[in-house]
């Protein structure tokens, strides 16, 4: 039966429904968007399916999620499903596979922010905030200040210790990098 379905309505109806598990005025603080290949449904001679999800950080659900299409990439799909969804206020969160101009300029479209990881994917920007951040004298000033935070967690056996800092001082960033649009601050995270 579910075979005679339309697949895109059942979409619409699954976003609609999932909407309406939240109030109107509801504000989705954090909205994280990540993607999955799903292994166990390739045929003989198919590819397994590749989904990209935004979940709400602060309840277990979906909001949305599109596959990529064959010979596509998350890149193109990211933006098609942040605009699927209603991401006012929200700060999105992505791997550094979504850390692209047209998918920050999609997220301030649809009025929110944005925190990104970057990578070797963006390799100038990447390179200038590693710079930044091996100056051990800048770091020393960060944690007076209250912009570093440091974990210790047990795992496996072993003592894992994250630090983090951030800065908001990248007024230099943004006229190196103009087409990163509203960026605010950059950050570092450093575990042993």
């Amino acid at each position: 039966m579910i075979s005679l379905v339309n697949s895109d309505r059942l979409k619409e109806l699954k976003v609609q429904f999932e909407q309406s598990l939240t109030s109107l005025d509801a504000v989705h603080q954090l909205i994280s968007v990540d993607g999955k290949t799903i292994r166990g449904n390739r045929g003989k001679n198919q590819k397994p399916v590749h989904i990209v999800t935004a979940y709400d950080g602060g309840h277990p659900l979906s909001l949305g999620q599109v596959a990529v299409e064959e010979k596509s990439n998350e890149i193109v799909t990211i933006p098609q499903l942040l605009r699927t969804i209603d991401i006012r206020k929200s700060i999105v969160t992505i791997d550094a596979m979504g850390t692209q101009t047209a998918i920050v300029d999609t997220i301030i479209k649809g009025k929110a922010d944005y925190c990104l990881a970057v990578k070797g994917n963006q390799e100038t920007l990447y390179d200038d905030i590693a710079l930044y951040f091996s100056d051990v004298n800048l770091l020393e000033e960060l944690q007076e200040n209250g912009q570093y935070y440091q974990t210790v967690e047990k795992s496996r056996g072993q003592i894992e210790v994250r630090e983090y800092w951030v800065s908001s001082d990248i007024k230099w960033l943004c006229q190196n990098h103009p087409k990163w649009h509203k960026l605010r601050g950059i950050g570092m995270t450093r575990h042993d």
